[in-house]
């Protein structure tokens, strides 16, 4: 398998941090548009606690928003180019309520927060 194509194994349970090397969580899911053939988003756990409301607190990444960096004992991980208080005002939802990915509202919802993230970690 090349470096263009990964195993959703390989991405589950993968560390995310930004680039001051904040922990910001955990893929725990990817989600694949069955129509379209494509990742949809990933999903992360944000080690935070937002209350009664959110005990199991989960957040969409778009997968072209996040990047991969391969670490020197093989292992990867992603980066994330956010503070932690953009998670915070990010819409999330909990473990047991995904949210429906295909919902137009939710994705437009989605793309206007993460219209300015930058994904490369050379710049």
């Amino acid at each position: 398998m090349g470096e263009q194509t990964l195993a959703a194994t390989k991405i589950v349970g993968t560390h995310v941090e930004n680039w001051e090397g904040e922990n910001l969580g955990t893929i725990t899911d990817v989600m694949i548009n069955k129509y379209h053939g494509e990742v949809a988003y990933l999903v992360l756990s944000y080690p935070g606690d937002y209350g009664v409301q959110y005990p199991n607190k989960r957040f969409a990444i778009p997968f072209e928003s996040i990047a991969r960096r391969k670490l020197p004992d093989g292992t990867c991980e992603y980066l994330l180019n956010v503070e932690p208080e953009f998670l915070e005002a990010l819409p999330g939802f909990n473990r047991d309520a995904m949210p429906d990915f295909a919902d137009e509202r939710f994705t437009s919802v989605l793309k206007d927060f993460y219209k300015d993230v930058r994904v490369d970690i050379h710049a």
